[in-house]
């Protein structure tokens, strides 16, 4: 019981951590440029939000790609405990 709990907690972290930094992302204020090489330059490495504080675009989707990697990992914990469970009954019954 204790690796499903865990697991639902992991998950519900993830998908929290995951829903900051999409929303972070999501909040950029981007300069409006019809020359893309003008955008691509302001976009290099931190990005003002429209509440002038500054975004890592890199640091923010590392955050995303490490939430998945880790939704994952308790996703395949939670099915291993569920069908562990499903083994103990059976056994019992």
């Amino acid at each position: 019981m204790l690796s499903i709990n865990s697991s639902i907690q992991g998950i519900q972290k993830s998908t929290n951590d995951f829903n900051k930094s999409a929303d972070k992302i999501s909040k950029l204020g981007l300069p409006s440029s019809n020359n893309s090489d003008d955008l691509i330059t302001n976009i290099e490495d931190k990005i003002t939000l429209t509440n002038n504080t500054e975004v890592d675009l890199t640091q923010e989707f590392l955050k995303m790609e490490l939430s998945e990697v880790c939704y994952k990992a308790n996703a395949k914990v939670l099915k291993t405990s569920d069908e562990l469970t499903g083994t103990i009954i059976n056994t019992k019954a």
